[in-house]
């Protein structure tokens, strides 16, 4: 009896005290994300971070379904407030300026050389679908600055509607396509050439660190994003243009 009193002392606080932390994040920052939460986690005796990665909306949809998870920080303002208006949010912090560009791949070079180009020549295009990515959203937005003749020639180059940046990369990668709208960011990290938007329909966007309601530890979860956003040098590291506060 005794000696099953002393283990249950042993065992009981890493019971009472270890937590698993949801961290999920839209696909554009896999790379400094990971390094982050691998860095935590080899530092931390108790707590481990869960990383999961996917597109903006289809991470909040899996948010909101399940009902589980600690941190969101999805690529852009747009699915932030999305996820405020679905009354999800506890806190939120700005952690990252985005830029979004249309990346090259190596056929595209070829024969991209202005922005004009994405509407006038004969190119494929990959896209983002708004619903699950927030480059899908940050487009619809641009779109409505643009010239109708801009518009419609990109739309006709569209080759295909991704469900998230991972997969543009990739058709970046494999020259499955000449062009794809990215973040700057996202072109450095791959070491694509890219083509900016013109001055009257460039955006900067937010991304920002969500504390979500269903966290079951917040005290914990608040640690880590301390954590998270005192290594803002990873983010740097990558490309990623961090807010200072």
């Amino acid at each position: 009896m005794i000696k099953k009193i002393i283990f249950m002392i042993l065992v009981l606080p890493s019971l009472v005290f270890s937590y698993d932390i949801y961290f999920y994040v839209a696909a554009s920052m896999t790379k400094p994300a990971k390094e982050v939460v691998q860095k935590f986690n080899i530092q931390s005796k108790d707590d481990q971070v869960i990383l999961i990665t996917g597109g903006s909306g289809q991470l909040l949809n899996k948010i909101v379904f399940s009902k589980k998870g600690d941190i969101y920080l999805p690529a852009s303002k747009s699915f932030k407030e999305k996820a405020e208006k679905a009354g999800i949010v506890l806190e939120t912090t700005n952690f990252l300026y985005q830029t979004p560009v249309f990346g090259l791949s190596k056929s595209g070079e070829n024969k991209i050389k202005s922005f004009e180009d994405l509407a006038f020549k004969k190119v494929r295009i990959a896209l983002g679908n708004p619903k699950t990515m927030a480059l899908g959203r940050i487009y619809e937005n641009i779109k409505a600055k643009m010239p109708e003749n801009l518009v419609s020639g990109i739309d006709k180059n569209m080759a295909v509607l991704a469900v998230n940046v991972s997969q543009i990369v990739n058709y970046l990668k494999t020259n499955s396509v000449d062009a794809g709208i990215i973040f700057d960011s996202v072109a450095r990290v791959n070491d694509f050439k890219y083509i900016n938007f013109p001055d009257g329909y460039a955006v900067k966007d937010v991304a920002s660190i969500n504390l979500l309601k269903f966290s079951k530890n917040v005290d914990k979860t608040k640690s880590f994003i301390s954590f998270l956003i005192k290594n803002k040098d990873i983010f740097k590291k990558y490309g990623f243009e961090v807010i200072e506060k």
